[in-house]
């Protein structure tokens, strides 16, 4: 096995245990060759990608959180990172508890979700409007009070 390095340039050549040639640009190292430009302008691309955090995986829970997940008995062990005032747990992890610690949970998002949707439909229909008739029986008393109530009302 040998190493390569093309002459003024990042880019390196490496025969492998393999059919094919280990090829690598290190673009501290230098600029790529000429004639092959375009793996400059992937570096740049790979530069300007923003690089995921360290903490991307985990989710930050509180000790009252982790106390009501039931995962209060892995304090101290490496499933649970301190920090600040709470612990970051993977994600998966937190996810597992958090499904078992509410098991209904899902259902009643559901049952919220088809409620949602139904009051959506409910609400862009036009409603028709009733129109209040009198009374058949005492329709005389029924406007003396009707007339009491809207200047209740309009005092008020």
């Amino acid at each position: 096995n040998g190493l390569f390095a093309f002459p003024d340039s990042g880019l390196l050549f490496a025969p492998l245990e393999a059919e094919r040639l280990g090829a690598y640009f290190i673009p501290a190292l230098g600029p790529a060759p000429k004639w092959c430009h375009f793996v400059d302008s992937l570096t740049e691309e790979m530069e300007a990608a923003p690089a995921a955090a360290v903490y991307d995986d985990y989710k930050f829970v509180t000790a009252e959180e982790l106390g009501s997940l039931g995962l209060s008995s892995l304090v101290g062990t490496k499933a649970l990172r301190p920090y600040m005032h709470g612990f970051f747990v993977d994600s998966r992890l937190h996810a597992k508890a958090v499904s078992l610690s509410q098991p209904f949970a899902y259902e009643q998002w559901r049952k919220q979700r088809v409620q949602e949707r139904l009051g959506a439909k409910t609400a862009g229909r036009i409603a028709p409007v009733k129109k209040e008739r009198p009374p058949k029986v005492n329709a005389a008393l029924a406007e003396e009070i009707a007339t009491r109530e809207r200047q209740a009302v309009k005092e008020a």
